[in-house]
């Protein structure tokens, strides 16, 4: 009786709701170990892969490729030319609007220590030029620093370049033995207009893996590869990509405009805008990396006193009689500023953000 009560003890326990025999906890235990066996030998397998296609496919290939936006055309910022025997790369004629003259041997001597600094306007040295950029300060300085060390400095500095296009200088001079990478960008991403897609695609999580495995792996980049190798695999793949198209050369927003009416706001397309500014850091990190090369992020300097907003705007969502009431606020607080009463101006600033916090003449004031 007792056997036979502690049979049907055992035999509720393991049966399920529905009258199914639940697996026992050893055989549960069997199976977890099986999976996570088979995932860490699959996970082996594509490590092990992976290194062996790193040593022998080096080059980053289309690892690189910008994952928010493609270009019509790749012409080099710089060319090689052979003078006395040996290869100069210089500047190239068609990129002298946008870039200074530079010229350097395309082999490095052995006691030079290369830096090429990147970025806009100023590292190109606007209004100047190069001699009063901070490139042409680093190349005078240097040696007075280090005399006994040879110095050479690379001002690859591109007029209106946002970080997607000074990304692609990098990736070119990244085959030049470069030292030292030094990068000024940030302030130009908003000067070109371009497109994105679905901002819910953009922060999903598998999208995301999956871009990084195709865009970050030698093993991905491979893949792509053969795929677009392949005659119908290139038909599809060019029809599967749907990035935005910007031309080799920059395109300002405002050469298609008089004065700043193409300027919007948009929450939207300005969060866009700041994850395609962290992709391509990411990217000049893993180009430096590849490249052996050091690398220096300066924060670009904003002096905000002088410069009031081109452009301000009040949101969207205010009615007409609310919107008459902040603009008839923010023309009295300038009154009282231009007369002298700051102290009776702000109070009043301080309430139109209140109702309001994304004027930004408001905020400048």
């Amino acid at each position: 009786m007792v056997g036979e009560e502690h049979d049907d003890h055992a035999t509720i326990e393991d049966a399920s709701p529905s009258g199914a025999v639940a697996p026992s906890p050893r055989r549960r235990q069997t199976l977890g170990r099986k999976v996570a066996f088979a995932a860490f030998t699959t996970a082996a397998f594509f490590l092990c892969l992976e290194g062996a296609l790193r040593i022998l496919l080096p080059s980053p290939g289309h690892a690189m490729e910008d994952p928010f936006v493609g270009f019509d055309g790749s012409s080099p910022v710089f060319t090689i030319s052979h003078e006395d025997g040996e290869q100069i790369a210089k500047t190239s004629d068609a990129k002298r609007v946008w870039f200074n003259h530079q010229q350097f041997p395309v082999k490095k001597s052995p006691d030079t220590i290369r830096i090429v600094c990147l970025g806009g306007s100023t590292t190109f040295g606007r209004p100047f030029g190069d001699r009063t950029s901070f490139a042409g300060w680093l190349r005078g300085l240097l040696p007075r620093l280090a005399p006994d060390q040879r110095w050479e400095v690379i001002n690859a500095g591109g007029v209106s370049y946002a970080s997607y296009r000074v990304v692609r200088v990098m990736e070119e001079l990244a085959a030049y033995d470069v030292d030292v990478f030094v990068v000024y960008t940030g302030q130009n991403e908003f000067l070109e207009w371009r497109t994105y897609g679905d901002p819910k695609e953009q922060d999903s999580s598998v999208g995301r893996l999956a871009h990084t495995f195709v865009r970050q792996t030698r093993l991905g980049g491979l893949i792509r590869s053969v795929v677009q190798n392949n005659s119908a695999g290139a038909a599809q793949a060019d029809a599967s990509d749907s990035r935005y198209r910007l031309p080799d050369e920059v395109d300002e927003m405002l050469n298609h405009s008089i004065g700043p009416k193409n300027y919007r706001r948009d929450h939207q397309w300005s969060d866009s805008v700041v994850k395609h500014f962290e992709s391509n850091l990411e990217r000049m990190c893993a180009l430096s990396r590849d490249a052996g090369a050091r690398l220096v992020f300066v924060s670009p300097i904003s002096k905000l006193r002088d410069c009031a907003p081109f452009k301000s705007e009040f949101a969207d969502h205010h009615d007409e009689a609310t919107r008459a009431q902040l603009e008839g606020e923010l023309e009295r607080a300038v009154t009282l500023a231009r007369a002298g009463e700051h102290g009776e101006a702000l109070p009043v600033l301080d309430g139109i953000l209140e109702q309001d916090n994304e004027h930004a003449g408001v905020h400048f004031l």
